[in-house]
């Protein structure tokens, strides 16, 4: 899973009243995952007509529960299904008293409309530049009362690099990503240990940060000789290495 929960922002609008329930899909997903947001919102599903009476949002492809309001009025029921990739950005509409309309935008530029009241004033919420929606809470009575959103940053999932240099009948493979970081998602190097003599590159070892747990890929090396120094290149927060070059034959 992804980021800590309590590492998000979080925005609401919308009025509680004495008879509003709160449900907080966070404290569900806390159960769940240990405490850490979901990649990704993959559906919400909305029950509606002239108001907001029910929400159903599912996270990495599971339900958190259909959240709902207090009465048994017949509704619309209608699904987003985001792509892959595809996030919410901002949760705007109008709202009194109660949300009297509701709208959902993607990072693909669609708009989902629900509630045709035009009731209220009007409200937008945004967690800034770069942060998507990771999970939601809603506050019911008769109607839909209020609506918040926990924003982060988007999970973008990792891809290999090509290689460089040649394979050799004695070339022993190791891959940290596949191996010590299997099952992990967030995942950033914060130093990185190379093995060398000045003249040619022995060993490298990369300690990373994932899902918050410092790790070790282990040190891969072949034979070393009595010049080898291990040089530590540390990688505060906000410092990512974008690139290798360099030369090589054999």
């Amino acid at each position: 899973m992804g980021t800590a929960l309590g590492t998000s922002l979080y925005i609401m609008s919308g009025k509680q009243h004495g008879d509003t329930v709160i449900y907080k899909d966070e404290d569900l997903l806390a159960g769940q995952a240990g405490g850490k947001m979901p990649e990704y919102i993959t559906a919400i599903r909305v029950w509606h007509d002239d108001y907001i009476y029910a929400l159903e949002v599912f996270y990495d492809g599971v339900s958190s529960g259909v959240r709902k309001a207090n009465n048994t009025h017949p509704a619309q029921q209608t699904d987003i299904i985001l792509a892959f990739g595809e996030h919410i950005t901002q949760i705007s509409g109008r709202h009194g008293d109660i949300i009297d309309h509701l709208e959902f935008t993607t990072t693909a530029g669609k708009v989902y409309n629900f509630g045709t009241s035009a009731g209220g004033v009007h409200f937008a919420q945004s967690g800034g530049i770069g942060t998507v929606v990771k999970a939601i809470t809603t506050g019911w009575g008769g109607q839909l009362h209020l609506i918040g959103a926990h924003w982060g940053v988007p999970y973008i999932p990792y891809i290999q690099s090509a290689i460089a240099g040649k394979v050799h009948p004695d070339t022993v493979h190791f891959d940290d990503f596949t191996g010590s970081l299997a099952g992990f998602k967030r995942i950033r190097i914060v130093e990185l240990r190379v093995l060398h003599d000045g003249n040619h590159v022995y060993g490298i070892e990369a300690i990373y940060s994932a899902d918050g747990t410092i790790i070790t890929g282990g040190s891969h090396h072949g034979p070393l000789n009595l010049g080898v120094v291990n040089q530590a290149v540390p990688l505060p927060e906000g410092t990512l290495i974008v690139g290798f070059k360099g030369n090589g034959g054999d």
